[in-house]
C-alpha cells in the first residue's frame, strides 16, 4: 500500500486506507439518521463519509458513488442550496435512474422529492475533458469510463496500476485539483523506484571476457563442402496458446454474487420504507454490505485483468 500513503499524504490526513464498502456504510448510516430525523447522527456520518472519501483504497462500484451523491445531495438540501442538491441527485440518478427515495426522506409533493424527480428529468450536461499524467487511469463514479459531466459532480479517483493514488469529491465545473495531479505523479515515480530496485543490477561489477573465444577461426576449407542432414525428424509446429483469462471468470462469478444480494437489499428496502423497523434495516444492509464487498472484488480483478492484460 506504498501509492496509498504517498496520495493520502498530498490528499487529505488518513489513519488508515478505508474500503469501499466502508464508505457506502457511512452513507447509508446518514441516510437512516435522515429518515428518522436524528439530524446529529446525520451530520456526523455525512461529515465522515465526505472526509473518508479521501481514504479509499479500492475503485468505488457505480451504487457506492450513487449512494455518496445522495448523501451530498440531503446535505445541500439541508443547507438550503437547491441548486448544488439538484447537482448531486443529477449524479445519482445518472448512475441509478430507477432509484427511489423513500417517503421517508422525501415525501410525495415536498420539495425533496420534487427536487429528485427534477433531477431524473434533466438532460447531462457536457463532458468535461482532463489531461492525466502518462500512466495514470481516472475512474468516475465507479466507472473506468474518466468521464466527467459539467454540470454535476463526480467521485474522482486516479488509479496508477493497482493502486489508488487519489481520491476525491469534484465539482463538474472545476478542473482536478492540483494535488490529485500531484499525488498521481508521486504514484508514478515511486513505482517507477520499486521496478528499479527489483531489477537489483550490479553496475559496479566488471566484465569478464573469456579469452578462449578469442582464438584464431580455423582455416577455410577447399572446395564446397555439402551440409550434412541431421538425422532426426524436424519438430511438429505449435499452435500459440491463447492468454489465461483466469481473473475474469472470477470476476463474473462474484459480479452475479453481488447482483443477487443487490436484488435482496432492494426487496428489503422497499419492505422498510413501507413499514420501518430494526430488523428490516438490518437486513437490508446486510444484503447492501455483501453485495458491495462482492463486487468491490469482482472490480479489483477486472481492474487487475484490464492492467496486466
Amino acid at each position: 500500500m506504498l501509492l496509498w500513503i504517498v496520495s493520502s499524504a498530498l490528499a487529505a490526513p488518513c489513519d488508515t486506507p478505508v474500503k469501499p464498502d466502508q464508505l457506502a456504510g457511512f452513507a447509508e448510516d446518514a441516510l437512516f439518521a435522515f429518515a428518522t430525523m436524528d439530524e446529529d447522527g446525520f451530520v456526523t456520518s455525512a461529515d465522515r463519509a465526505r472526509t473518508e472519501i479521501a481514504c479509499l483504497d479500492a475503485p468505488l462500484m457505480p451504487p457506492q458513488a450513487a449512494s455518496i451523491h445522495r448523501l451530498e445531495a440531503l446535505r445541500a438540501f439541508l443547507d438550503g442550496n437547491d441548486a448544488a442538491a439538484l447537482a448531486s441527485f443529477k449524479a445519482a440518478r445518472r448512475i441509478e435512474p430507477d432509484y427511489r427515495l423513500s417517503t421517508k426522506i422525501a415525501p410525495e409533493g415536498g420539495p425533496l422529492a420534487e427536487l429528485y424527480a427534477q433531477a431524473g428529468k434533466s438532460k447531462p450536461g457536457t463532458a468535461v475533458g482532463q489531461s492525466l499524467p502518462a500512466g495514470a487511469l481516472m475512474w468516475v463514479d465507479g466507472s473506468s469510463s474518466g468521464k466527467r459531466l459539467a454540470d454535476q459532480p463526480s467521485v474522482v479517483q486516479l488509479i496508477v496500476g493497482p493502486e489508488v493514488a487519489w481520491s476525491n469529491l469534484v465539482d463538474g465545473s472545476k478542473s482536478l485539483p492540483k494535488e490529485g495531479i500531484s499525488a498521481a505523479e508521486a504514484a508514478l515515480a515511486t513505482s517507477k523506484s520499486e521496478d528499479l530496485d527489483d531489477l537489483d543490477l550490479d553496475l559496479d561489477s566488471e566484465p569478464v571476457v573469456d579469452f578462449a573465444d578469442l582464438d584464431d577461426p580455423a582455416p577455410p576449407t577447399r572446395g564446397k563442402e555439402k551440409p550434412k542432414k541431421d538425422p532426426r525428424p524436424e519438430p511438429l509446429p505449435t499452435k500459440p496458446r491463447p492468454e489465461s483469462s483466469s481473473s475474469v471468470k472470477p470476476a463474473l462469478g462474484l459480479g452475479a454474487g453481488a447482483v443477487a444480494a443487490f436484488a435482496i437489499a432492494a426487496g428489503t428496502r422497499t419492505q422498510f420504507d413501507n413499514n420501518p423497523s430494526p430488523g428490516l434495516y438490518a437486513a437490508t444492509n446486510g444484503a447492501h454490505a455483501t453485495s458491495i464487498v462482492l463486487g468491490g472484488a469482482a472490480t479489483a480483478l477486472l481492474v487487475r485483468h484490464i492492467v496486466t492484460k
